[in-house]
């Protein structure tokens, strides 16, 4: 019988360090999200890069990028990068900025892949943001861990 009693003590102090674990969880679940969606909203609701970069980003892509994505990024012998079939390719398989950017910068140009400086490259990733309606802002944008990462890329509202 004691042991019993015993027992039932231990399933109940169970029980009730897994409530208390699972509303621990429940709050850096809930921290978590507000984090994340903090920084989405940051990166991309006030703006994720500067109009003089997207500026920059267009002499860059003109000379080098162009040739191959289309003066207007409408695509040619390259793909689209902007445009309601890139959005929605790129939404359906969840691609984020820092994919895009980490893939131009080693892959592209396709004559001499990685030849750009990073800042080159920063400037025609905010170009495609701002031809794809994400707005501009007073920040630059960076290639600092998680701010390109926030950045989904899908249709603009």
């Amino acid at each position: 019988m004691a042991s019993n009693t015993a027992a039932m003590r231990n399933g109940v102090r169970l029980r009730e360090r897994g409530k208390i674990f699972a509303r621990q969880l429940t709050v850096l679940l809930a921290l978590n999200a507000f984090f994340v969606a903090g920084s989405f909203a940051q990166s991309t609701g006030d703006g994720a890069y500067t109009k003089a970069q997207a500026a920059m980003g267009k002499q860059v892509f003109d000379k080098t990028c162009a040739i191959c994505h289309g003066d207007h990024l409408q695509g040619g012998p390259g793909p689209a990068l902007a445009g309601e079939q890139f959005l929605s390719v790129s939404q359906f398989q969840k691609i984020s900025a820092e994919y895009f950017y980490h893939f131009m910068s080693t892959h592209m140009p396709l004559t001499n892949p990685g030849s750009l400086t990073k800042k080159q490259y920063i400037s025609i990733m905010a170009y495609l943001l701002e031809e794809n309606g994400y707005p501009a802002g007073s920040q630059e944008l960076t290639d600092k861990k998680g701010q390109l990462e926030a950045i989904k890329i899908e249709p603009q509202h």
